[in-house]
């Protein structure tokens, strides 16, 4: 799709189409069933919103976004700003390419509050029971990959009972050392 869009419009259009081809796979904890989307939408739009608002708005290339059946890329000009690296992103304290457009997503409530996308998208990622993230930077742009299958569904179930019985969301740093203890040697829970 070719889209020449005011951004809102385009925001809209993307997330429903990730929406109609995204399938859900249903899974029991206890009495309850958790529904995990293969392309959540909250991930899906925070992804999009960051490559729209940190965007080169001085280059004259676009914004890709491209659906596989196990992944999604999306792919925005102009590297990193300075100090922030693929490794570092999470840590790495955020402050906009393009102020105006990220407070303007704010006040139009299409994000929560600047500066706090990247940890969201980890950590829907992480709780689901999904693989890290792929961020990839390149001199002049850069890509996000986001993958649909999820990994351990004991892990999912295991987060979403924690945090139920604690009445709080388990910060990400905890997450992320429960997630690579479980998948790299293999804890059982």
């Amino acid at each position: 799709m070719d889209m020449k869009l005011p951004l809102i419009t385009i925001i809209d259009k993307l997330t429903d189409r990730i929406k109609t081809y995204s399938k859900i796979q249903n899974i029991q904890v206890g009495l309850f069933r958790l529904e995990v989307d293969e392309f959540p939408e909250r991930v899906f739009q925070e992804a999009l919103l960051n490559a729209l608002s940190h965007r080169d708005y001085q280059s004259n290339a676009a914004v890709y976004v491209k659906q596989y059946p196990d992944r999604i890329v999306i792919e925005n000009p102009g590297g990193f700003l300075d100090g922030i690296t693929e490794n570092n992103i999470i840590t790495h304290p955020s402050f906009p390419r393009n102020k105006l457009i990220a407070e303007t997503l704010q006040n139009l409530k299409y994000v929560q509050r600047t500066g706090q996308g990247v940890d969201s998208i980890f950590r829907d990622m992480v709780s689901m029971g999904k693989p890290y993230p792929r961020y990839k930077s390149y001199n002049d742009a850069v890509s996000l990959t986001i993958f649909s299958a999820i990994d351990n569904t004991q892990f999912v179930k295991f987060i979403t009972e924690v945090q139920y019985n604690n009445s709080r969301i388990m910060p990400l740093a905890e997450m992320m050392i429960l997630s690579d203890l479980v998948n790299n040697r293999k804890v059982q829970l």
